[in-house]
């Protein structure tokens, strides 16, 4: 196990910069995922941590030791690539052995390790087997085990499972969490997926734009979230405008747009402000028909999507304002096209933003 610190780390290239001041503490023994779209910085950091790339600006500590400038191949680092990176002409036995054999272990000590590991992630009986005779989900657990058997302290994941289908992804996300906790490694992946790093994590940190905007837990991050940008990114969540109408000691009564009241137990902003009302399409109640209710709003069915055990119904409010509904299928089969709606925002269940200076539209972009 290891600990990894990296304190006002900067990286550019030419006028662009890629990753922006980044503060990260890695736990001894954490699987640590860092999150965010596409040119978020999230490879450039792993690059930094391995030292593959040189900081700008800022320092990187492995245990207490600056390690800025340490060679990658003097970092103690196993490294998963994206694309694996095996080598085509070994054997599954020689691609996770030929690293222990280059440096010259004991071949009895290399038996023992090369059993060991192919054990864990239960490809032993293919040890004869070339790559092109794996399928890509065994492709994968190869190239773990290569950078199982190096014994590293650090485990650094590149997209590791992003080359598989999703049905196989899905399959692989608990045992790549299962087998990296045995080795009592630290490690860090880097990833797109949401629901890969909600699945895996001890921890998540969120990038946006070479700088990070959210570090927590995945069950913080998911319920909650610090920004707008990381509430639409996390989950799957409404937003509307507002404006907040009255304060007390139970919370706060917001005007949407057209009219509609939204009651919320937000104290955090003011009579007068601008706002932002979030809520997940999965806690968003509706009912058939008009229900009158001080906090009801009206709206029609627009769109139905059946998505197997869930149903996704999409609703055109009176005020002219869509709302995405997720519900369970047993109930969401019950709702048809042109149905008029009530919809209710529970109180415990919506979160309340600032309005952001750069406008709603411009947090919802996601790069």
């Amino acid at each position: 196990m290891i600990n990894i610190k990296l304190i006002g780390v900067t990286k550019r290239f030419g006028t662009i910069t890629a990753v922006d001041n980044i503060n990260l503490d890695i736990e001894r023994g954490e699987l640590f995922t860092i999150l965010g779209p596409t040119g978020a910085g999230k490879t450039t950091t792993l690059k930094l941590i391995a030292g593959l790339l040189k900081p700008d600006e800022g320092e990187i500590y492995f245990d207490g030791q600056l390690v800025n400038d340490v060679p990658p191949e003097e970092r103690d680092i196993g490294f998963v690539f994206q694309g694996y990176a095996l080598f085509p002409h070994m054997t599954v036995w020689e691609n996770v052995t030929y690293g222990l054999l280059v440096r010259g272990m004991d071949p009895e000590k290399v038996e023992r390790i090369g059993r060991e590991i192919l054990s864990k992630v239960h490809l032993l009986e293919r040890a004869d087997s070339y790559p092109h005779e794996l399928s890509g989900g065994m492709q994968q657990r190869v190239a773990l085990a290569r950078a199982l058997a190096s014994g590293s302290k650090l485990l650094l994941l590149d997209e590791p499972l992003s080359a598989l289908d999703a049905r196989l992804r899905e399959e692989l996300r608990f045992e790549l969490r299962n087998i990296v906790k045995e080795t009592g490694a630290t490690a860090i992946q880097v990833t797109h997926d949401k629901y890969e790093a909600l699945q895996l994590s001890d921890r998540i940190a969120i990038l946006r734009k070479g700088k990070v905007v959210q570090v927590d837990t995945p069950v913080n991050l998911f319920t909650k979230p610090n920004s707008i940008f990381v509430a639409n990114f996390i989950c799957d969540m409404n937003f509307f405008e507002g404006i907040v109408k009255k304060v007390d000691e139970e919370g706060s009564i917001i005007q949407l747009r057209g009219g509609p009241l939204v009651k919320t137990l937000d104290r955090t902003h003011r009579v007068g402000e601008r706002v932002v009302v979030a809520i997940r399409f999965e806690d968003v109640e509706i009912k058939t028909g008009e229900v009158e209710h001080p906090y009801s709003i009206y709206g029609k069915v627009e769109r139905i999507s059946f998505l197997g055990p869930f149903v996704r119904i999409e609703v055109l409010l009176d005020n002219g304002e869509e709302v995405s509904v997720k519900l369970p299928a047993t109930i969401g089969y019950r709702f048809e096209l042109g149905d008029r709606i009530t919809v209710n925002f529970e109180p415990t269940k919506t979160i309340v933003y600032s309005y952001p200076r750069a406008g709603l539209a411009e947090e919802l972009i996601v790069e």
